[in-house]
């Protein structure tokens, strides 16, 4: 009987040794993308979501440090959203773009991007971009763009909060309230 439990213990032990082994991932990459420059943070955030409604999910990826320049306290930062589809690949060149404006001593900082679910009520999800100003002289900012906004220059809505108030992660919201908006 003690046979049997040593060469059960030893074929188990084998077993899990050869699992892990064959235990691989096979799905293909679609597409790798990369940062303008190395510094760049490329990927700090990102969020998908279908932004301009043709049934397909966006990609939006946030570079934090974008616009880095030696000296500096803080970068401008860049949001870049590439439009999904059956021809998305490493070659899909960002649709739209959105850079900070901080130049060293004044302006925004563009940190983060989320998707914030359906805000407006119009049953597509909305793009939130969640900006500072490094320097403490304004007040943090959310920018929330209305999904089917072919650019990015003008928020749809916005929400100030005081630089003293930690705003640290931004989350989708469901139908709190079954008005199914």
């Amino acid at each position: 009987m003690k046979y049997l439990r040593v060469h059960a213990l030893l074929f188990l032990m084998l077993l899990s040794v050869f699992s892990i082994q064959y235990a691989t991932n096979n799905m293909s990459v679609i597409a790798a993308f990369e940062g303008e420059h190395f510094t760049s943070g490329y990927g700090t955030s990102i969020a998908s979501l279908d932004f301009n409604h043709d049934g397909y999910e966006d990609l939006i990826v946030a570079a934090l440090f974008f616009g880095y320049a030696s000296g500096q306290s803080a970068s401008r930062g860049k949001v870049y959203l590439y439009y999904g589809g059956p021809s998305f690949s490493s070659n899909t060149p960002a649709s739209i773009t959105l850079e900070g404006n901080f130049n060293g001593t004044s302006g925004r900082q563009i940190l983060t991007v989320h998707n914030v679910g359906d805000v407006n009520g119009d049953g597509f999800d909305d793009l939130c971009v969640y900006d500072d100003a490094p320097r403490y002289e304004a007040d943090q900012r959310l920018m929330i763009f209305y999904g089917g906004t072919m650019n990015l220059d003008t928020p749809d809505l916005i929400r100030y909060y005081p630089y003293t108030t930690n705003v640290t992660y931004i989350t989708r919201v469901q139908d709190v309230d079954g008005d199914d908006l």
